[in-house]
């Protein structure tokens, strides 16, 4: 016959799913599998406290490994997901600043610089409904991107088009020569103008120069225009506009006269000018560009003013993007090896403050399946390979959390034994319980076999913690071993690990009678151990009086002559052994 269930409280907890850590790296290591630029002071990754594993060089950079994580996830488990935190940041940072400032015309001079870029901006109007159209462009004979490109006119009219082209670092560095050449598709000219400016800027991003592109365009008489859509800027970069209007101004300006438009306030303006064919008197084009640095991130969303009576309006805003540190790489570690997908976020900007980047996720494995052996290994952790453009990059600390969920049929947190009186208390505690039946108590006595001792019943199915105790009335003495014996429904079986348990029969004796109206207190002895001596101390534990038996004496105290209160008898046995017993002297019954 099993014991009754008893449970002592119950709450609700996260199930069979567990978080084990995070856990810090104990080895740490630069790896030069990936990249080109060595990590300084690796070991530094291994706590978060300022100092950093760093990189100051351009390009990209070796793994950064950590490993020896120190888990120790119980099996049988399944690994349900693992998540990756990276504290890092970008120190100091460039801001984009323009190298070589704008200048008209097909010829460019690039200065030396940082992540340098060449901006082109193309304004055209063409008429009878053709549309000029540059197809290809190349500085020093590298070809360059085009960026954008906009337009306004009317279907067999004119049409005023703006188109955005750029060059990056590499681009430029390998140029030969300072001539812009660009392509034109074909098509009939009419009253054809064409107008072309540059400016070139460093610390740029060399991977996403543009963060954001906004465009819009006016057919008829709208002045002022607004760009139609605000453009996103970020702190570190350069916003920048263009406008084209197919009217010449009011009064009428000569060709390469400025003051076509009103500057937008905030915005350094870089060309104003009024150009056109001079061979057609109804030909021409007034074209604006402007810069303006972005201190924090925001928005802005320019409105142009014309100098005159607009026909159609063409207008552009850009971003220009400060140069990022970006990861290259994030992966886990596998028996000391880069595996599975790289989780690395490629194209979000570390920050230039520490931060701690997560990686991963409760539920995510990182494309590849781990077992408990491969978690709680010391080859297994993550690495980290970053791009740097600018600033210089520091990681401060990685640290990794495992998900897992418990396969036994009961996940125990803990299991104990320990004397309790003349009783031995077992007490345990599940977290979950699967189809369990009972458990049974089992004790040995050294020699390596196990006796049942009690059943409890289990709770069958259990996703909260519950705690168990059960009390062996009949210990052995000396040292002896417990464990718990697990059984579910179906008859499998598990169990806990082995605790010892130091017991020793006491030799008791009782006190009578407590309280005491006159203060005289008997003891009754239980066992073969006689009181060879009693102290006895007040509730202060300042001893009142000492008293010495004689054999076969009736071991009565006496302290008729103290207060009333609380006090601590404390006997001797004839074994050498004491034991302590309360007692409280009252003058009168209550």
């Amino acid at each position: 016959m099993k014991a009754p269930l008893s449970i002592l409280f119950s709450f609700s907890v996260f199930s069979l799913f567990g978080q084990a850590g995070p856990n810090s790296p104990a080895t740490t290591a630069n790896n030069a599998t990936v990249g080109t630029l060595a990590w300084n002071t690796p070991a530094n990754i291994a706590s978060s406290n300022n100092a950093y594993a760093s990189v100051a060089s351009t390009g990209n950079t070796n793994y950064l490994f950590g490993t020896n994580f120190g888990f120790a996830i119980s099996s049988p488990s399944n690994i349900d997901g693992i998540v990756v935190e990276i504290e890092k940041k970008e120190l100091n940072p460039s801001n984009v600043a323009i190298l070589d400032n704008w200048s008209n015309g097909l010829t460019k001079s690039v200065s030396a610089g940082t992540n340098r870029y060449l901006f082109v901006i193309v304004a055209l109007e063409n008429g009878g409904g053709v549309v000029r159209d540059v197809t290809a462009m190349t500085y020093g004979g590298q070809a360059m991107t085009q960026m954008f490109e906009s337009n306004s006119g009317t279907p067999a009219g004119f049409h005023d088009k703006l188109e955005f082209w750029g060059l990056n670092e590499a681009g430029i560095a390998a140029a030969v020569g300072t001539t812009i050449v660009p392509t034109y598709a074909a098509g009939v000219l009419l009253e054809n103008v064409e107008f072309f400016t540059s400016i070139s800027m460093q610390h740029v991003d060399q991977i996403a120069p543009l963060s954001d592109i906004r465009s819009s365009f006016s057919n008829g008489a709208v002045n002022p225009h607004q760009l139609g859509t605000a453009v996103t800027t970020l702190a570190g970069g350069i916003a920048m506009t263009g406008v084209i209007c197919g009217n010449n101004t009011t009064p009428a300006s000569l060709i390469g006269a400025t003051n076509t438009y009103t500057i937008n306030s905030g915005f350094t303006e870089g060309v104003d000018i009024y150009t056109a064919n001079p061979s057609f008197s109804t030909s021409g084009i007034s074209v604006q560009t402007a810069t303006k640095v972005i201190a924090a991130n925001g928005s802005e969303q320019p409105t142009f003013n014309f100098a005159g009576s607009p026909n159609r309006h063409a207008c552009f805003g850009i971003n220009v993007q400060r140069a990022r540190a970006l990861d290259n790489e994030v992966r886990l570690l596998k028996s000391g090896s880069p595996a599975g997908n790289n989780l690395g976020l490629t194209a979000t900007a570390w920050g230039t403050t520490d931060a701690y980047t997560s990686y991963g996720g409760p539920a995510n494995l990182w494309g590849t399946t781990w077992s408990v052996v491969e978690i709680n290994s010391s080859t297994f952790g993550a690495a980290l390979a970053a791009r740097r453009q600018n600033g210089n990059l520091e990681v401060d600390h990685f640290r990794i959390s495992i998900y897992s969920t418990s396969t036994l049929p009961i996940e125990l947190l803990e299991f104990t034994a320990a004397p309790f009186g003349q009783q031995v208390k077992t007490n345990w505690v599940t977290a979950s319980e699967l189809n369990n039946d009972y458990f049974i108590v089992e004790r040995s006595s050294g020699d390596g076999a196990f006796m049942p001792v009690g059943e409890i019943d289990g709770a069958g199915n259990s996703t909260s913690i519950l705690r168990y105790e059960f009390y062996d009335p009949n210990p052995l003495s000396g040292i002896s071993y417990y464990r718990l014996k697990q059984v579910d429904f179906n008859g499998q079986t598990s169990y806990s690990a082995v605790v010892p348990v130091y017991f020793e029969q006491q030799n008791t004796v009782s006190v009578y009678p407590n309280p005491s109206i006159d203060g005289v207190f008997t003891f009754l002895q239980t066992s073969t151990a006689i009181v060879n001596e009693v102290a006895v101390f007040s509730a202060d534990m300042k001893l009142v009086k000492k008293v010495v038996l004689t054999e076969g004496e009736q071991p009565i105290i006496s302290i008729t002559d103290q207060a009333d209160g609380i006090y601590f008898l404390i006997y001797t046995g004839s074994d050498g052994k004491q034991q302590v017993r309360k007692v409280q002297k009252m003058s009168r019954e209550y």
